[in-house]
C-alpha cells in the first residue's frame, strides 16, 4: 500500500507487537479539516481482504460516490475531489461482507498544520499570559479544527496511531484548554488563530467579497524533553556526516513509567497532505550545537521526502510536498550555563534556513524569568504563534506583510588611530522597509546571563560594545580599546538571556549572529 496509508502526523509507536487497525483510520474523524483543493484529500482504513469500499461523500454544492477494493494485506484508501474550502460535509464509509458503516460528521476543508517539538510546543493554552481569557476566546473560531495525539512510542514503524489524547474537534474553551501539558499546544493554537484571523480579512476585504472562508485544522504530535534525533526516520542517510550524539536529558520526561521517547528515531512516522509544520524544539540538544546544524537540515529534507510521497498534486502555493513549508521557533531564554552552549544551539537552529519555504521566528526577547513553570517555558506564547503566522502568511498565503526582523546582510569594520573600533552592520532592504529601531534594555537576571548587547573581538579577545546608533538604514557599534589590534570578528546577543535592542518598525527582533570578518 502506499506509504501514505500511515496517518498524517508524527505517529507515536508502541513496544506491543500487535495493533488491531481500525476500518477507518483514527487519525480521522467528525469534524476534521482536509487539505483544499487543489490537492485531493485521502481517506484510508483497513478491512478483510475480501470485502469491497463505499465511500459517499455529501455537501451543499457536492456529492461524490466511489467504491474500491482492499489491497492484499486488507488496507485499502479512496482519494477526494479536490474540493475548495469550506464545508461542512458528511462522509459516509460502507464495507461488505459482512458490512461495517463509519460515518464522518461536519467534515471540512482547509488548510492543514502539523505542530511538533518538545515542551515549549507541548506547553498548553492553560499556561499562558491571562490564559482564562484567551480560552474563552477560543469560541469564536469553531471553523479552526483541534486533534492531539497521546505520547506513545516503539521500536518499530506502525500504520496507525496508537492512542489519541484529542480526537478532532471544533475549537472552544473546552477543546483548547485541558491542562498545563495535555492540549492543546498555545503555540500552535495562537499560530492558527492568528492566520486565520489574517486569512479571513485579506480574503474578504482584498480578493473576493464572496470567498469562502479558509478552515484550518491543527494537529499536536509534541513530546516534552525529546531530542531531535528521537524525529528522524530511522532510514535517513544524510545522517552520516553528523557527528555527535546525544546528551542526557536534562528534563524530567512527560511520559509514562517504561516509555522512553529519546532513542533515535522512535518518534517517526507520518504521511498526509497539509500545507506546513511548525517546529519549537532544541533545548535538549543544547550543547551539541554542530551536531544540530547538521542534523536539523536532515530532518525537515526526511519529513519533506516522506509527506511527497503521498501527495496527489501539487499545493496551492504551487509547490510540491518536497518543499513544504517549515516554520520553526529559535529557542527562547534560560538561565542555565554561561558556556554559550545555549548560544551556539541558536545559531545552529539558523543551518535550516539554507533550506527553501523555512522560516525561523524568534523568540529571544520574550523571556519570562518569573515563570512558575521554570523560565526555559516563557508564557507569551501569543506573541511567539504571532511570529510564525507571519512567517505563513507572508510565504504561504503572500501576502505583503514584514515577516521577520532586520536581516543582516554586509558588516564593515573600521579602526581609528584613537583606538576606536567601529563596526557598520547593514541590512537586507525588505527587512526593514519602515527603517531601525533602537530600543533600551535590561538585564531581568544575574548578569552574566545577560552579557553585552554586541561583542566586537580584537586579537582573540571579546570586547563589549559600549555605544550604537542608527546610521541611515545601518546600526553602528563602537568600542574603544587599550591599544591598536586585529579586528577579527563581531557577535550580537550571544547570551542566554541577550539584551534585544535593534528592531524594525513592525516590532520584529533582529536575531543572534556571529560574523568573522
Amino acid at each position: 500500500m502506499h506509504r501514505s496509508i500511515y496517518s498524517f502526523l508524527l505517529l507515536f509507536l508502541l513496544f506491543d507487537a500487535f495493533l488491531a487497525l481500525n476500518f477507518v483510520s483514527n487519525t480521522l474523524g467528525s469534524h476534521m479539516v482536509l487539505q483544499r483543493a487543489p490537492q485531493r484529500a485521502r481517506i484510508w482504513g483497513w478491512v478483510n481482504a475480501n470485502q469491497s469500499i463505499t465511500l459517499r461523500m455529501t455537501g451543499t454544492s457536492i456529492t461524490f460516490t466511489t467504491q474500491t477494493k482492499p489491497s492484499e494485506d486488507g488496507s485499502w484508501e479512496i482519494l477526494l475531489p479536490a474540493t475548495p474550502a469550506g464545508g461542512p460535509y458528511n462522509i459516509a464509509i460502507m464495507a461488505n461482507n459482512p458490512v461495517i458503516s463509519h460515518e464522518l460528521e461536519d467534515v471540512l476543508f482547509g488548510d492543514v498544520y502539523i505542530c511538533s517539538g518538545q515542551s515549549n510546543m507541548a506547553m498548553s493554552v492553560q499556561g499562558v499570559f491571562n490564559a482564562t481569557e484567551e480560552i474563552q476566546k477560543a469560541n469564536n473560531y469553531p471553523n479552526i479544527r483541534v486533534f492531539n495525539a497521546a505520547l506513545r512510542t516503539a521500536n518499530t514503524e506502525q500504520s496507525e496511531l496508537l492512542n489519541v489524547s484529542e480526537a478532532w474537534a471544533v475549537a472552544s474553551a473546552t477543546t483548547i484548554g485541558q491542562g498545563l501539558w495535555e492540549y492543546f499546544s498555545a503555540t500552535c493554537w495562537f499560530f492558527g488563530k492568528n492566520t486565520y484571523d489574517a486569512t479571513q480579512v485579506f480574503c474578504v476585504v482584498l480578493i473576493d467579497l464572496n470567498r469562502n472562508e479558509v478552515p484550518l485544522g491543527l494537529v499536536a504530535s509534541t513530546w516534552g524533553g525529546t531530542y531531535i534525533q528521537a524525529w528522524i526516520p530511522a532510514n535517513h542517510s544524510d545522517l552520516s556526516n553528523c557527528s555527535d550524539s546525544a546528551p542526557l536529558s536534562r528534563f524530567e520526561i512527560q511520559t509514562a513509567a517504561d516509555e522512553n521517547p529519546n532513542q533515535p528515531n522512535v518518534l517517526w512516522n507520518a504521511m498526509m497532505i497539509i500545507s506546513g509544520f511548525l517546529w519549537y524544539q532544541g533545548e535538549s540538544n543544547v550543547g551539541h550545537a554542530k551536531y544540530y546544524a547538521c542534523a536539523f537540515p536532515a530532518m525537515i529534507t526526511a519529513w519533506r521526502n516522506s509527506f511527497e510521497a503521498s501527495r496527489s498534486t501539487t499545493s496551492h502555493s504551487d509547490r510540491g510536498q518536497a518543499d513544504t513549508p517549515f516554520y520553526f521557533v529559535q529557542l527562547s531564554t534560560w538561565k542555565t550555563s554561561t558556556d554559550g552552549s545555549l548560544s551556539d544551539l541558536r545559531l545552529s537552529q539558523m543551518s535550516a534556513l539554507k533550506l527553501p519555504h523555512t522560516g525561523m521566528a524568534a523568540a529571544m526577547d520574550l523571556g519570562d524569568i518569573q515563570s512558575p513553570i521554570w523560565d526555559v517555558h516563557p508564557r507569551n506564547k501569543q506573541e511567539v504563534g504571532r511570529r510564525l503566522s507571519l512567517l505563513a502568511l507572508h510565504d504561504i498565503y503572500h501576502q505583503k506583510i514584514v515577516s521577520t526582523g532586520p536581516i543582516p546582510t554586509s558588516f564593515k569594520r573600521i579602526q581609528y588611530k584613537n583606538k576606536e573600533i567601529t563596526v557598520i552592520v547593514s541590512f537586507r532592504p525588505d527587512s526593514i522597509p519602515g527603517g531601525i529601531v533602537l530600543k533600551n534594555a535590561t538585564c531581568p537576571t544575574d548578569a552574566p546571563q545577560c552579557g553585552a548587547v554586541a561583542e566586537i573581538s580584537m586579537d582573540g579577545q571579546w570586547l563589549p560594545v559600549t555605544d550604537r546608533e542608527i546610521y541611515g538604514r545601518s546600526v553602528v557599534f563602537r568600542v574603544m580599546a587599550s591599544k591598536m589590534g586585529t579586528v577579527e570578528a563581531i557577535r550580537y546577543n550571544y547570551a542566554n538571556y541577550p539584551l534585544c535592542v535593534v528592531y524594525n518598525k513592525a516590532n520584529l527582533p533582529m536575531t543572534p549572529f556571529v560574523h568573522h570578518f
